[in-house]
């Protein structure tokens, strides 16, 4: 490796090297000498070396390497401890494996102490790796000099149990799960969507570990074979934001995991395949059917093709059944949804300290089954504002438009949609600004611009009414097979959820084929292999799924 590449690893890498040492020596200063011994071992490594395929890597081995040094300098230069107090959680100096620059033992040791009580891996790591006497580590914690003695004991004795006892780790320590999905129903707050905070493996770890059953922090970290010290500062930010609640000492997930095993998936598979087909196809149908496609008075947009001056772009039927099938889909049958509904929102929603107020769920899907939403899905998503309302869902097929600034940037959308609604004049910039986000098309000529709605507006209470009235019909027509079709499906994922949590996804599964992205995308995937929808050119594919509701006085 060149001079010039091996200094710039070493210089990327001080900074977390030093970080990661600093919280596991002894003292900064130990952290500070060898990070700056680790790198420098590092530096004239990478430049004898040509065969080091990642750096990063290699740097962070040559790390494990020297804290292994670091804690066997620092095992066997205590003082004022009796060696037999350390011979049967130190390594054997005869063992032939003790010289390893990876000694698994005293890694072992270093990490056994870590699931020690807080006051006894304090006075441990006073007594043994600060060399401070009982007496000074008794002054400083405010206790008997005959307690300090009886915690060290106690430590010796559990660090021997643990060290000699094969662990019978969870699964989880080697194998953790990661969220397919994790959604937010509700609103957000201002540390956005719930994904924000389970982006990392450990996060999702601890609410799963929590899932089932109450544990405390240690027990979390035995579960996923990580110190204590990093799941308490964790699960308690995870419990400051309502995604664990904590009873006493004992954590608990307060979110909803599925987790579903072949039998189930298979199940929801074809639930939502017949539910797609006879709510799908029947709002395709009687939207084709309504004339509702044809009036101009109070349903805009869906234009495609050139516009100019002098000539309107023609309406694209195929355009609005793009949107108004899923809006349909999600908005319909309300009435039927409240007569089975058993748990209101108000019941099973989480008010966050960021002013979140939603449900969190996440998904895990078996090894082998496709997930239950394809990537770039999102939604469906309503903003409103008396009696305005901004309603998407981001697929596959129109792109990503909703970002974690989603809200500000919708509630400046429709301040522009009014305006231009209402005939004002728009600068250039907020035009261009409304084609980009799909709402309308645009074309200027001579210092004149003139614009069409490529997204769904529907104009007045009444012309919202009446669409929704056809997909009211339509459920109405399908009431008993949909309700025979879902039973089995909530009945087996009702018993597999947590009591605590039951009355949370109850709520959920009222939501069943109505507000339901999964139903949503196989009604859509559905009617596009079919033929009966066609993708548009790419310039209208950001209208997809787009609808703006304007019921104002």
């Amino acid at each position: 490796m060149t001079r010039e590449d091996a200094e710039a690893v070493t210089v990327r890498m001080a900074k977390p090297v030093l970080a990661y040492l600093a919280s596991r020596c002894a003292a900064h200063e130990d952290a500070e000498d060898l990070s700056q011994e680790i790198l420098f071992r590092a530096y004239r490594s990478l430049l004898s070396r040509n065969d080091v395929g990642d750096p990063d890597r290699y740097v962070w081995r040559c790390v494990r390497n020297g804290l292994a040094n670091y804690y066997r300098g620092k095992a066997r230069s205590s003082v004022g401890v009796p060696i037999d107090e350390l011979a049967e959680t130190l390594p054997d100096p005869d063992d032939p494996f003790a010289n390893r620059e990876d000694d698994e033992i005293l890694f072992r040791l270093r990490s056994e102490i870590a699931f020690l009580s807080v006051q006894r891996r304090r006075i441990v790591s006073a007594y043994y790796f600060d060399n401070r006497t009982t007496d000074a580590i008794a002054r400083e914690l405010g206790i008997p000099a005959g307690t300090v003695k009886w915690h060290l004991f106690e430590a010796r004795k559990e660090l021997k149990e643990r060290l000699t006892a094969v662990r019978d780790s969870e699964q989880l320590s080697f194998n953790p799960i990661r969220f397919a999905k994790v959604m937010t129903n509700g609103g957000v707050g201002s540390m956005g969507g719930n994904d924000r905070f389970f982006r990392s493996i450990l996060s999702q770890n601890i609410a799963y570990s929590v899932y089932r059953e109450p544990k405390t922090a240690r027990d979390i970290a035995k579960d996923l074979g990580v110190s204590p010290v990093y799941v308490e500062g964790e699960a308690e930010f995870l419990e400051e934001y309502g995604f664990l609640v904590r009873q006493g000492d004992r954590y608990s997930a307060n979110i909803l995991i599925n987790e579903p095993d072949a039998e189930e998936c298979a199940l929801r598979e074809t639930m939502y395949d017949r539910a797609a087909e006879l709510i799908g196809d029947g709002l395709c149908d009687a939207l084709t059917a309504s004339g509702l496609l044809e009036e101009t008075d109070h349903l805009w947009g869906g234009v495609s093709g050139p516009m100019t001056m002098k000539a309107d772009p023609p309406r694209d039927r195929n355009l609005m059944l793009w949107t108004l099938v899923p809006y349909l889909a999600a908005v319909s049958g309300q009435k039927l949804r409240e007569e089975e509904a058993k748990v209101s929102f108000e019941e099973a929603a989480t008010v966050r300290p960021d002013g979140g107020h939603n449900i969190c769920e996440t998904w895990i899907e078996p090894p082998g089954i496709g997930p239950i939403l394809p990537d770039g899905w999102c939604g469906p998503c309503w903003n409103r504002w008396d009696g305005f309302c901004i309603w998407q869902t981001d697929s596959p097929w129109s792109g990503r438009r909703v970002t974690d600034n989603y809200t500000s940037e919708a509630m400046r959308d429709r301040g522009l949609l009014i305006a231009l609604s209402e005939g004002a004049e728009l600068r250039p910039e907020e035009t261009a600004r409304l084609c980009e986000r799909g709402y309308i098309a645009a074309v200027r000529e001579g210092g004149c611009v003139k614009t069409g709605f490529r997204c769904v507006w529907i104009d007045g209470a009444d012309m919202n009414r009446r669409l929704i009235e056809v997909g009211d019909r339509v459920r109405e027509g399908c009431r008993e097979q949909i309700r025979k079709l879902k039973q089995p499906y909530i009945d087996m994922v009702m018993k597999r959820t947590p009591e605590r949590l039951r009355a949370v996804q109850a709520f959920g599964l009222g939501y069943l084929f109505h507000s339901d992205g999964a139903f949503i995308y196989r009604c859509m995937k559905r009617l596009l292999d079919a033929g009966r929808l066609t993708l548009p050119d790419e310039e209208l594919r950001r209208s997809l799924t787009l609808a703006v509701i304007d019921e104002r006085e």
